[in-house]
């Protein structure tokens, strides 16, 4: 007899989830949503792979410089500063 409850539970299951996925796919409002966040996450990955390549830039060119790794490192911290406070942003909505 439990299996017919398993059974029940997972057909409502799915009857839900077929509302509520073609529901938002036929939302203007959250269509919209998704689209300002996928290109802000494709900005963002992009943004994050160009510090990435000039950060290792500038690893290279500072290898014997102190100072110079010095300024690496704080230009690293600062860039990771900027993208904890932007995916932050992204939990709001």
């Amino acid at each position: 007899m439990a299996g017919g409850g398993n059974l029940f539970g997972r057909v409502l299951s799915y009857v839900v989830n077929e509302f509520i996925v073609e529901g938002l796919a036929n939302n203007r409002a959250f269509q919209r949503f998704a689209v300002r966040t996928n290109k802000s996450l494709e900005n963002l990955s992009s943004k994050a792979k160009e510090v990435r390549e000039e950060l290792s830039e500038q690893w290279r060119n500072a290898r014997g410089n102190d100072d110079a790794v010095k300024l690496v490192f704080h230009e690293g911290y600062e860039v990771v500063a900027n993208c904890i406070i932007v995916l932050s942003a992204f939990q709001h909505f």
